[in-house]
């Protein structure tokens, strides 16, 4: 992992945790952990997008 993915996942993970709690004050206790499981589900497959996307470009600038 390079830096600035790590700081990009970082700042990604403090504003969710930030804005999870915002949400467990003003709401319902559901609907931020709906929030939270909906972010990582959409962290865990933008990272899969981005792993394929660098396997896919270092193939196709092999030949």
């Amino acid at each position: 992992m390079q830096l600035s993915e790590a700081f990009e996942y970082g700042v990604r993970l403090i504003i969710s945790l930030l804005f999870t709690l915002y949400m467990v004050a003003r709401t319902d206790f559901k609907y931020a952990l709906l929030f939270l499981f909906l972010l990582v589900l959409f962290s865990y497959f933008s990272k899969l997008a981005n792993d394929k996307m660098q396997v896919y470009r270092r193939e196709r600038y092999e030949i």
